[in-house]
């Protein structure tokens, strides 16, 4: 409960705040010379908007958490399958923490060349580790599926943890194709980016809250229950 409602209140405040931005940008601020994207670059270092990337990165930090708990219980909790995302997880960390005190220093700003290194390493980072995951989880969901299905076990069963929706879920899909487009738009400099950036910031809540939903309804792995249990139970039945 206290993990969903930091996500909730991280969520909303960071939307709010990215509300008020654009009400300066393009209402309040209107007649700023440049018009409104120079307004977005000049107040890079706005109190508002250090808010919204301290959010969203703390907001990536708890998502990084959850998934990696989800890929340590679906991989047995075994410990070497940990050597891969912790140090990315670390560096993340490092990357952000950085971030967040350049943007806090009067106009820093994400397009400046120490900061665009930052920046661009830090989602490439997040975005490393996300599609790690996802690969392991699902390559570990695909392995049980083709052991069970040698075996006498209901194909209920065998679908349980398998289908399209619980590998999208589980492995936060969702994050890794978003934050692809975003660091694809932010290297072409394309403005599309800054409207990428705020839905990626909402994705990182959503995606947590419906693999939570799904451990709630007893529709995923828990650390009671592993895919290698069903396995050996389809194999039992054999």
């Amino acid at each position: 409960l206290v993990y969903i409602s930091v996500h909730f209140v991280f969520g909303t405040i960071a939307f709010a705040c990215h509300v008020r931005l654009n009400e300066m940008m393009f209402v309040t601020e209107r007649n700023f010379p440049g018009g409104p994207n120079a307004f977005f670059v000049a107040h890079q270092s706005h109190w508002l908007n250090i808010v919204v990337y301290s959010l969203y990165i703390s907001t990536a930090w708890l998502q990084d958490g959850l998934l990696i708990w989800r890929y340590f219980i679906f991989w047995e909790r075994r410990l070497v399958m940990l050597l891969v995302p912790v140090p990315l997880l670390v560096v993340s960390f490092v990357m952000g923490i950085l971030l967040l005190d350049h943007l806090r220093r009067p106009g820093g700003n994400v397009w400046e060349s120490a900061s665009f290194n930052l920046f661009t390493t830090f989602w490439a980072v997040e975005i490393s580790m996300t599609i790690f995951i996802t690969t392991m989880i699902v390559g570990r969901l695909i392995y049980a599926r083709s052991r069970l299905t040698k075996t006498s076990v209901r194909r209920s069963y065998q679908t349980q943890y398998l289908t399209i929706a619980a590998m999208l879920i589980e492995s936060g899909l969702m994050f890794s194709v978003g934050g692809i487009i975003f660091v694809v738009s932010y290297a072409y400099n394309n403005p599309f980016q800054n409207m990428v950036l705020d839905a990626v910031g909402q994705i990182q809540s959503i995606a947590p809250l419906l693999i939570i939903l799904r451990v709630a309804q007893g529709n995923s792995a828990t650390q009671h229950s592993s895919l290698s249990k069903t396995t050996h139970l389809g194999h039992g039945a054999a």
